[in-house]
């Protein structure tokens, strides 16, 4: 497997975990919002399992994400706040 192979699978898991976790998030939100509009031990009973059972799952997504990426960073030798023109005008071909 070559390097540029390597960093597009990584690039793409990074994506796809990236999408889970922020789909997540928003999702959890609506449910809380819905707990708190129930209201009472019903509303109490959905927060709670929304805690316990679903937001781990989102957050163990960002981590994958958050570990791909870096990965990406080691391999490809570049971040998103480099200073380096030369490197970043490569990569746009321009």
């Amino acid at each position: 497997m070559s390097k540029q192979q390597l960093d597009n699978i990584l690039r793409s898991i990074f994506s796809i975990f990236t999408m889970i976790a922020l789909a997540g998030g928003a999702i959890a939100f609506i449910l809380f919002l819905v707990a708190i509009t129930i209201g009472g031990d019903m509303g109490n009973q959905l927060a709670i399992n929304i805690k316990d059972i679903y937001i781990p799952y989102f957050i163990k997504a960002a981590s994958v994400a958050v570990i791909s990426g870096l990965i990406v960073f080691y391999i490809s030798g570049t971040h998103a706040l480099s200073l380096n023109e030369e490197k970043k005008k490569e990569e746009l071909n321009i």
